[in-house]
């Protein structure tokens, strides 16, 4: 596993946490398996992470306007950042 995709199973792995706080288990359980995948090496976690964003009902609808909204909003963007780089690089 190259670099960046350690730097975003990282960032998807702290993200379930703050996603259950807010009453997101939904999510929270997608980012969860987009984290086993990566760590276990399976691209299939970029692809599966970057389609939760965009569309109604989207995690960018759900995230809250809390100070924890705002860490995990600023984590998610991070997160897609780096996951579209990585699979515009494939």
């Amino acid at each position: 596993m190259g670099r960046k995709t350690t730097k975003l199973a990282r960032l998807l792995d702290s993200a379930p946490s703050l996603l259950s706080r807010t009453g997101e288990e939904h999510w929270a359980s997608w980012l969860k398996k987009d984290a086993t995948l990566l760590n276990a090496g399976d691209f299939d976690g970029i692809e599966h992470f970057l389609r939760a964003f965009g569309g109604m009902g989207s995690i960018n609808d759900r995230v809250p306007r809390t100070i924890n909204g705002y860490r995990l909003k600023a984590l998610l963007s991070k997160a897609c950042k780096l996951a579209t780089q990585i699979r515009d690089a494939q």
